[in-house]
């Protein structure tokens, strides 16, 4: 006959009543402490094992707890029932009837609680069974009913026991594994309890296996009970071995089982330690005051704190001693893979000693994690080889760190290079979390602004961009302060017009202006161009209150720039790295259309630049509608404050509008 199908035990399954409410875990305490007391004494009468007493049941606390009796004894009743038919014949299709009428008898049960509720009825029995064939001298209740419970024919001759020494032994074995497997339901149950199955996908292929574990550990019961059923009878002996072998067959069911639910509870563990992860972060960043130490080892090691201590102390040693050069300052977390270039960390992650001043470098450490999902001997080699000759902390630990989650949903890391910088407090000052790795900016360029709001430079990683598109342009044009109209747009046909409109009037005005158009780059470059001045933005509004009215040129002119990214067309009159005036292709054109009505403005004693300024700043104030809409890509609606969300043209507050877009750039094989 073959084993039930999903469906049959399902099917078994009604609405939980919650009425009918069974305290679980403080009757699988009861049913653990009967079951390990009673194997105990298994083997100490039969398995001759030296057990020491106070390792089986140290310390009992009985629980408060309203026991279903009528539930218990009507299991007790039907696992009783089952035994005698299967003493007197064993038949697989008998045996997997009454074990779904019990599964129905528990109908309005959750799963855990059927498999506690059945071991708790057979535990009833067999507790007693086994106390009564140690009974204590002065206990003259024992005997007559040692008598009516079968043990009498072990109490009167021992030697029973040991004749069938070995079948005892495995069916200890068998019972012991059976509470295991409960254990594990029981484990598996409070999990998805707690966690959903979209946070935990393993939870859902586990939970699958509930039923069928708890139908064999109902069928095991039954086999179990059989067996003492067949044991003290007095034909035991006349029972084939085959018999025998066919009622037990449950034994490589049940440590399937175990194999199986062991197998998906380790795999549950270890998505649900980012999880927990995530919680125990935002909590330690947020408390006061604030520990770098208990941040570093969270972020590395989650919970599992005792087990590297235990297993990994040189990992873990390392890591005090870098959470201790960290104490007092301001921490530049790097994130990234080990594919990354010894150059790129060089020009871009390490701050370059010549141009910042020695002061403001011993302000920061240093801290690279990388991010690794599966840790190759090639990856080891690579992570080597990085780690040499280098002013940082590199954290040395050949797993995925826990803290996965936290820099995903907290910093939004994307699986690509990203910086974040914290203070002394842990309050998140800079985060850049679209490094591009043939960018060669130094982080720097953005995060020391921040300490000086006198800072000229707001725009230094634009200068890349113009140089690499206009080999004309050097840093020496723009540390000269000369003009640069940098422009783009999704219409090539506006582009083609400004050129020409700019070109014809440059030269009439007789300006020393260099055209750089960002379309001439590649998609992938101009895509990193937008990403830095995501970041850009990022940086400026996460400044310190006090400093917004010193950056607030700066802000808005990013803000601006920030809705250009999907106009037909716009332009920023640049001298050097100062931005003039910006706007619109409408605008711009505007003003380059009415040349005729400010070309007598240009004097001697005028600039164009100044000129152009002015005149475009009039015709965006004719022009009532031109307010401005913007998108951040690699930003949370958290990390832009209410101060930021102004328009650049009318100074009203901004709407915030949710979009939610598909990408599948940061998936991992």
């Amino acid at each position: 006959m073959s084993d039930p199908t999903l469906e049959s035990i399902v099917a078994t399954h009604g609405h939980v009543d919650n009425s009918f409410n069974i305290a679980v875990h403080p009757l699988l305490e009861i049913v653990q402490s009967i079951i390990n007391r009673s194997t105990y004494v298994v083997e100490r009468n039969v398995g001759n094992m030296k057990v020491e007493e106070e390792t089986v049941d140290h310390m009992f606390k009985s629980p408060n707890i309203n026991l279903p009796f009528c539930t218990l004894k009507a299991i007790s009743c039907e696992l009783s029932i089952g035994s005698c038919k299967l003493a007197g014949e064993v038949r697989e299709d008998v045996a997997r009837e009454l074990t779904l009428s019990i599964l129905k008898k528990l109908s309005n049960c959750s799963w855990d609680a059927k498999a506690v509720l059945t071991v708790a009825a057979f535990a009833l029995d067999y507790g007693e069974f086994w106390h009564l064939v140690e009974p204590h001298q002065s206990d003259h209740l024992a005997r007559p009913l040692a008598i009516l419970k079968g043990a009498s024919v072990l109490l009167k001759k021992p030697a029973e026991l040991q004749k069938g020494r070995q079948t005892i032994a495995e069916f200890n074995r068998l019972i012991k594994r059976t509470l295991q497997v409960i254990l594990l339901i029981y484990e598996l149950e409070t999990l998805s309890r707690s966690y959903s199955s979209k946070d935990v996908p393993e939870l859902a292929i586990a939970s699958e296996l509930i039923p069928v574990a708890v139908y064999w550990v109902i069928r095991t019961t039954l086999a179990c009970t059989t067996n003492i059923a067949i044991f003290i009878s007095k034909d035991h002996e006349d029972k084939s071995a085959g018999d025998l072998d066919l009622l037990v067959s449950s034994v490589q069911k049940i440590n399937r089982m175990a194999d199986d639910l062991n197998f998906h509870i380790s795999n549950c563990k270890k998505q649900i330690v980012p999880i927990d992860t995530h919680v125990l972060l935002v909590k330690l960043f947020h408390r006061t005051p604030f520990r770098i130490n208990e941040v570093l080892k969270a972020m590395i090691f989650g919970n599992n704190i005792e087990r590297i201590k235990k297993y990994e102390a040189q990992t873990y040693e390392a890591l005090i001693n870098i959470a201790e050069g960290l104490e007092g300052k301001k921490v530049l977390w790097f994130f990234s893979n080990v594919d990354v270039s010894d150059d790129f960390i060089t020009k871009v992650i390490i701050p370059n000693g010549e141009k910042i001043k020695k002061e403001i470098i011993e302000q920061y450490q240093i801290v690279w994690i990388p991010i690794v999902y599966e840790w190759t001997n090639e990856a080891k080699v690579k992570f080597n080889q990085l780690v040499k000759n280098k002013p940082w902390f590199p954290v040395q630990y050949f797993s995925l760190i826990a803290g996965i989650s936290f820099i995903k949903i907290e910093w939004q890391f994307k699986n690509k290079p990203m910086v974040v910088v914290t203070s002394s407090q842990g309050k998140v000052e800079y985060r850049n979390n679209a490094l591009a790795v043939v960018d060669q900016i130094s982080i720097w360029d953005y995060i020391i602004p921040q300490l000086d709001p006198t800072y000229p430079e707001w725009f230094r990683p634009f200068e890349k961009y113009m140089i690499d598109i206009d080999k004309d342009i050097t840093s020496t044009w723009i540390k000269e302060g000369k003009c640069i109209f940098f422009y783009g747009g999704k219409d090539s046909v506006w582009i083609k017009e400004f050129e020409e409109k700019a070109t014809k009037i440059i030269e009439e005005a007789k300006a020393e202006i260099k055209l750089v158009c960002l379309n001439k780059i590649s998609s992938k470059l101009a895509g990193q161009f937008w990403s830095t001045v995501e970041n850009l933005f990022l940086s400026l509004i996460k400044m310190d209150i006090n400093n917004q009215q010193a950056n607030e040129r700066a802000i808005r002119e990013v803000r601006k720039l920030i809705s250009y990214r999907n106009e037909k067309g716009w332009a920023i009159l640049f001298k050097g790295l100062n931005v003039v005036t910006s706007g619109y292709g409408t605008t711009i054109s505007k003003v380059f259309d009415d040349f005729e009505k400010w070309r007598d403005q240009l004097t001697n004693d005028s600039k164009f630049e100044d000129i152009f300024e002015k005149y475009h700043d009039k015709v965006v104030k004719e022009n009532s509608k031109v307010c401005y809409r913007f998108e951040i890509e690699n930003g949370s609606e958290k990390e832009i404050p209410h101060h930021a969300l102004q328009c650049p043209s009318c100074s009203r507050a901004m709407r915030r509008f949710l979009s939610f877009n598909c990408c599948h750039e940061d998936n991992v094989e």
